[in-house]
């Protein structure tokens, strides 16, 4: 009986897919992660780095076995049978409600809230992440994914031996999906910021100069990419 029964892996292939966002159960903490079961036989990894917009030093930090957790499936790897989640944080009603009875003296400095990044923008933030196929950065903001290919580097070059965690990185927001993942690009920041010294060597030239001069900008260009 037990070998005619449908593997749950499969099912959950079949009808789970990346974006979707659903409730879990935390099952097992390991200091690399939570383990949330998604359904009877089907377990998701929460990374550490996913469960808190701080550096925590373990999981049981932020949550606890057994606790029912709101997730995002940011990954499937159908081949090795890994479900990739990030943990949903959100802002308890009653927590707002006391946050506002507490006296204006206790109350901290209200945080101007950041404005939410837009396709195009160019971020500065920290590397938090290093995987085989990108890189996570943090910004003021949020966080988003430099995949391997936008990260400027040669194919199979390895990410963990041209990057490092808290190196800082400039990139370009090239996509917003409709879970607010952001993926991120390391190339498109660098054109994006010859194209505005193009433009600014431009506006500073003589009307009517006919472009002379220009040989001279391109060896600016060319020695900024030196640098």
């Amino acid at each position: 009986m037990l070998a005619r029964q449908e593997d749950p892996w499969k099912l959950a292939v079949a009808e789970l897919k990346e974006g979707d966002r659903l409730q879990g159960k935390i099952v097992r903490l390991q200091p690399f992660g939570a383990f949330v079961e998604l359904r009877p036989g089907v377990d998701g990894l929460i990374h550490v780095s996913a469960l808190s917009d701080r550096r925590i030093a373990h999981p049981k930090d932020v949550v606890k076995v057994g606790q029912e957790v709101p997730v995002v499936i940011e990954r499937i790897d159908p081949a090795e049978k890994k479900i990739g989640l990030r943990l949903v944080r959100e802002e308890p009603e009653e927590q707002v409600a006391t946050e506002k009875e507490a006296s204006p003296k206790e109350a901290p400095p209200k945080k101007e809230k950041e404005a939410p990044p837009r396709v195009g923008q160019v971020v500065a933030g920290k590397i938090d992440r290093i995987e085989p196929y990108g890189v996570f950065l943090v910004f003021r903001g949020g966080m988003g994914l430099v995949p391997a290919s936008e990260t400027g580097t040669e194919r199979g070059t390895d990410l963990k031996r041209h990057f490092q965690l808290g190196q800082e990185l400039k990139a370009a927001v090239i996509e917003i999906d409709a879970s607010r993942r952001i993926k991120l690009s390391v190339t498109a920041a660098e054109r994006a910021d010859e194209h505005a010294a193009v433009e600014g060597w431009r506006q500073s030239q003589p009307k009517g100069s006919g472009g002379k001069g220009f040989g001279t900008f391109a060896d600016l260009l060319k020695d900024k990419k030196t640098l």
